[in-house]
């Protein structure tokens, strides 16, 4: 998964966010750690996915907007050093061209957000990529999730990113499952359509409607599994704390 914080609490291998852990790698071995190198020369990361992102209903029980963007910048960040290899995280700015689906207000109309870098060991560096989607590219624009939290904004999911060539799915470089599989050869308008017509988690009608995406995950969690289970898988996470014990009628 790929998340931000305006106050990254980060360690080597794991970016996390309060007590929960939202994405992990898993590098090569040519790195010095288990993992996978395709052919190209990339580290492709485990990510471990903390929303779901399977289908347009997912999108809006957990999203706060669905947009239009284009990547306007990246930047490097410090490097988070292990034994043997470096993570060096990216940030990446995007501009919001259209909304095609808002939980309430509309979107600024530019933000960041920290996704995946690259691992350096010695004087060779290696771009790490998603398992199941796309790297950001500068320039490139794509149909994205996003929700936000007190401490900043962050992609839904990896799997969750439609890449775009005019205003159409772009069919070669389309991620192979979830919605932006089920995208492939639709318009954006195609998309706004299908997001109109998603239905959210019924359960998400009984937490508080004022929660952010974290904090609405969890009580739902909470309502299918139990409080226990629920607070010990997610932690305490989110500005709001108040969850289904608020819940709106």
């Amino acid at each position: 998964m790929i998340f931000v914080t305006r106050n990254v609490r980060s360690r080597f291998l794991i970016l996390a966010f309060g007590s929960a852990t939202f994405f992990t790698y898993s590098l090569v071995s040519h790195l010095g750690i288990n993992g996978h190198l395709v052919d190209n020369g990339v580290v492709v990361a485990a990510d471990a996915e903390i929303f779901s992102g399977a289908d347009f209903d997912d999108w809006v029980t957990y999203a706060d907007h669905v947009a239009i963007v284009e990547v306007v910048e990246e930047a490097r960040m410090e490097p988070e050093s292990g034994p043997e290899v470096s993570h060096v995280g990216r940030m990446v700015t995007i501009e919001i061209q259209e909304s095609l689906w808002s939980r309430q207000e509309e979107p600024p109309s530019e933000l960041s957000f920290i996704t995946n870098g690259w691992i350096v060991k010695g004087e060779e560096e290696r771009e790490v990529w998603p398992s199941e989607g796309l790297r950001l590219a500068v320039g490139a624009r794509y149909v994205i999730p996003l929700f936000e939290t007190s401490n900043g904004w962050g992609l839904l999911n990896s799997s969750s990113v439609i890449p775009l060539e005019n205003d159409q799915v772009h069919t070669k470089f389309a991620p192979s499952g979830g919605a932006a599989k089920a995208s492939i050869g639709n318009s954006t308008a195609d998309i706004r359509r299908d997001l109109a017509s998603a239905k959210p988690d019924p359960l998400s009608r009984k937490v508080d409607r004022n929660l952010d995406a974290v904090g609405r995950a969890r009580a739902i969690a909470e309502i299918k599994s139990g409080p226990a289970i629920g607070r010990s898988a997610w932690g305490s996470v989110g500005a709001n704390d108040n969850l289904a014990d608020e819940a709106q009628p």
